[in-house]
Order: structure tokens, then C-alpha cells, then sequence
């Protein structure tokens, strides 16, 4: 996790920081087709110009003020995390993923349909008693 001499590394030169990024971003092509998808995705929802663009201004803020948030708790975490936490949070996160990842592969697959059933007609019937 620690580099000796990191402190070479590290750039307060926020703007160049931020460019940097941004044109890492711009052309990694996942991030191209997950924003691609997006935009499409609620542009059919929202076809108004005004509800898209304030359906797009929450999640780009959102996505924002979560990035701001890690910021902060990453200086804080820092000086606490070693080497074997990191390792375990890690861990702990890959297998979340996979346990996700399982999950969206068996619903494409038509698992958890009975399931989802009964969540709808909770909703339903939830929506009526209001």
C-alpha cells in the first residue's frame, strides 16, 4: 500500500489532477459504454429535454458529491488502514462483486422469478391501500 518516497508521487496541483483523470476516463471504453447506455436508457424514460437534463444533473451531481465524500474519508482512513486491512477490504468487496455478479447472471437467466413476483405484488398492493 506504501511506497517509499511516495510523497514524490503525490501532486497538489489539483487541476492537472483533475484533467488527467477526466481524459483517462474519456477513453476508457467502459466508461464510454456505461454512460452510452445511460443516456439512451433515460432518454426513453424521460423524453422531455427538461426531465432528462435534471435526471442527468442529480446522478452527474451525485456522482459528485460521493466522489468529494471519498475524498474526504480517504485522507481521514489513511493513517488507519495498513497493508492487511487494505487486503481484506479488498477481499470483502471481490467477493460482493462475484455474489452480485452471480445474481444479475441467474435473473438473465430466469431465476427468481417467483420472487420477483411477489415483490410486485406487494407494490401493488401496497399502492392501493394508499
Amino acid at each position: 500500500m506504501h511506497i517509499e518516497g511516495e510523497a514524490g508521487f503525490v501532486s497538489n496541483n489539483y487541476l492537472r489532477t483533475f484533467i488527467n483523470g477526466f481524459i483517462m476516463n474519456l477513453l476508457n471504453i467502459g466508461v464510454i459504454v456505461f454512460w452510452f447506455v445511460i443516456v439512451s436508457s433515460v432518454m426513453i424514460q424521460y423524453p422531455k429535454p427538461s426531465d432528462f437534463m435534471l435526471y442527468m444533473g442529480v446522478v452527474l451531481l451525485t456522482y459528485f458529491v460521493i466522489d468529494l465524500g471519498k475524498i474526504f474519508l480517504a485522507g481521514k482512513l489513511q493513517k488507519r488502514f495498513t497493508d492487511q486491512k487494505v487486503f481484506m477490504v479488498r477481499k470483502g468487496v471481490g467477493i460482493c462483486l462475484l455474489i452480485f455478479g452471480l445474481v444479475i447472471i441467474l435473473k438473465g437467466f430466469g431465476f427468481f422469478k417467483e420472487i420477483d413476483k411477489k415483490i410486485e405484488n406487494r407494490l401493488i398492493n401496497q399502492e392501493k391501500i394508499k
